[in-house]
């Protein structure tokens, strides 16, 4: 019965894969999403309402046992603000808020359980990070670049300098989401997502920023 045991002669065509649990498992995975944004929050001068506009996510995953994954995450997204004006004491109309960009980059990294149940593949995550917001020029006290409110106070994403002038300083931020993919291959995945964003000082206050992705990921 030889070669040894009946197998198959030996071949330089032919190559030997080891089949094991280890092999055919991805470590790493990057993630690329097109995103939905909406702020959800109460900015000096402004009606309060859901400010949307949209943006792209990136995400690096490492796996760090089996389900667990920890995932590091950028992102930036742009949302239109509008003037605003309002009547004062005397019933004349007076600007409140300048129109413009309200752009936010973020950074964020948190833990990831992901569980394969064949092609489909669902997500859930929590972690910290921070959010840098830039808003137009102020038209009064308290918003971006005009002069602090009493006690040093600013609007969100503000922070009184030593100038007691308002400028964008980093909000940390908790978030959690979820998401499912679906495999398209041994590499290539396809789905969406959701996360929710609250502030490290007033975790309460929940969401003041959301994000709606399509995700395109790959993995090896």
């Amino acid at each position: 019965m030889p070669p040894p045991n009946g197998q198959p002669p030996h071949d330089a065509r032919r190559w030997e894969v080891g089949v094991n649990d280890r092999s055919e498992r991805r470590r790493f995975g990057f993630t690329l999403s097109p995103t939905f944004a909406s702020f959800r929050l109460s900015l000096i001068g402004r009606r309060a309402r859901p400010i949307r506009g949209g943006g792209v996510l990136g995400e690096f995953d490492v796996q760090l046992w089996r389900s667990l994954w920890l995932r590091a995450a950028l992102s930036h997204t742009v949302h239109s603000l509008f003037d605003e004006f309002a009547v004062d004491e005397d019933d004349e109309i007076v600007q409140t808020a300048a129109r413009g960009k309200l752009q936010t980059t973020g950074g964020a990294i948190g833990l990831v359980y992901a569980l394969d149940l064949g092609r489909v593949r669902p997500t859930i995550e929590a972690g910290v990070g921070g959010l840098l917001m830039q808003t137009p020029q102020a038209v009064q006290d308290g918003q971006n670049g005009g002069a602090c409110l009493d006690e040093g106070l600013c609007e969100v994403g503000l922070r009184c300098g030593s100038d007691n002038t308002c400028s964008a300083a980093p909000l940390g931020v908790l978030h959690g989401g979820t998401a499912i993919d679906v495999l398209l291959g041994h590499h290539w995945s396809a789905g969406a997502g959701l996360r929710y964003y609250a502030p490290t000082s007033a975790p309460g206050v929940f969401p003041v920023y959301l994000t709606v992705t399509a995700r395109l990921g790959v993995r090896w």
